[in-house]
């Protein structure tokens, strides 16, 4: 716990450092946040910018501490532009997790987790790139945690921790994340969290 309290305080410390870098040097005159951004920074969910336009970059392209501070997001946005991408650390500092589904593989996940109609992507904030069949749902952070960060879900990659590429972001295909509507960040399913604490599925989703 100590240690856990150590790294906190610092990482604290060199976003605060960060800050009166990046904040002195201003912004450029006429700049405009890019609006995806903007839905980031009212959220105050923690991002940095990658360097590589890859959701599989290395840590070397990764610029900067994780920040949720809008002069330093506004600040990379104008270093950076359209030549980086933007990661979202997901979990209990955002406030928000998220489940990356694949439409053709995810369907008795997400009706186990959402009920017969599954996820409707407008029931919270979603997004995906253009003609992919994988899309993104983001879920408030429960206040009991996740049990089991990686429950078992065909077709469903749980990000509860790490990171996640989130728009305005590009895939090397050049294809860009984007948002499929406005909606606010919903609660996380009730049989998500359940999925944690359970040491077997029902036998129903089980045979599927």
């Amino acid at each position: 716990m100590e240690a856990d309290v150590f790294l906190q305080q610092l990482a604290a410390g060199r976003r605060l450092e960060q800050a009166r870098s990046l904040t002195a040097r201003g912004l450029p005159r006429g700049f405009r946040l890019d609006q995806d951004l903007a839905l980031a920074i009212r959220n105050r969910w923690f991002l940095r910018p990658v360097l590589a336009r890859s959701p599989f970059a290395p840590p070397a392209a990764y610029a900067g501490e994780p920040d949720n501070n809008p002069a330093v997001i506004a600040s990379w946005d104008a270093t950076y532009g359209a030549n980086a991408n933007w990661a979202f650390i997901p979990g209990p500092e955002s406030c928000v997790f998220g489940l990356e589904i694949d439409s053709h593989l995810a369907g008795s996940s997400l009706e186990w987790l959402f009920g017969e109609d599954g996820l409707d992507p407008d029931r919270t904030v979603s997004f995906r790139a253009r003609s992919s069949r994988i899309w993104f749902a983001l879920f408030r952070w429960p206040d009991s945690g996740l049990p089991n960060p990686e429950p078992h879900l065909p077709g469903i990659i749980v990000h509860s921790s790490g990171s996640l590429l989130i728009p305005p972001s590009h895939f090397p295909s050049g294809a860009r994340l984007e948002y499929l509507n406005s909606a606010g960040v919903a609660e996380a399913p009730d049989r998500l969290i359940m999925a944690g604490r359970v040491r077997n599925w029902p036998a129903e989703f089980a045979r599927r």
